[in-house]
């Protein structure tokens, strides 16, 4: 079993090099996307997918496809995916653990190529 590693940084200076020390390695998906859609209080939409931003800045796999609140009733929400690559459990651990996310959900789609979208 593997422990995350500790450090009395401030959240600003962890970045996902840091904590991808503690992560094992990701399991690689072929033609599939995983997605990860997180439900939060709408003033911390900014504020969490910056966060995010930071720490994934050197994963190209990793993308955030959209920010913004729900049209029924306002809850804030970031959508992310990993292309052809699993979910780092870490991260879900953090969502887990995090009292700002009110709830997520993850899963998963086929790899679609530029041309296979449809409008």
């Amino acid at each position: 079993m593997q422990l995350i590693p500790f450090t009395s940084a401030p959240d600003s200076e962890i970045s996902i090099e840091y904590l991808a020390a503690a992560r094992p390695a990701l399991r690689t998906l072929p033609g599939r996307v995983q997605c990860c859609y997180i439900m939060l209080h709408p003033d911390l939409v900014d504020t969490i997918a910056a966060r995010f931003e930071r720490w994934f800045a050197g994963r190209s796999e990793v993308s955030i496809v959209d920010i913004g609140t729900t049209d029924k009733t306002g809850a804030g929400f970031i959508c992310m995916e990993w292309r052809e690559t699993e979910i780092d459990e870490l991260f879900i651990a953090i969502l887990d653990d995090d009292e700002n996310i009110a709830d997520y959900t993850l899963f998963g789609r086929p790899l679609m190529a530029a041309h296979e979208w449809k409008e």
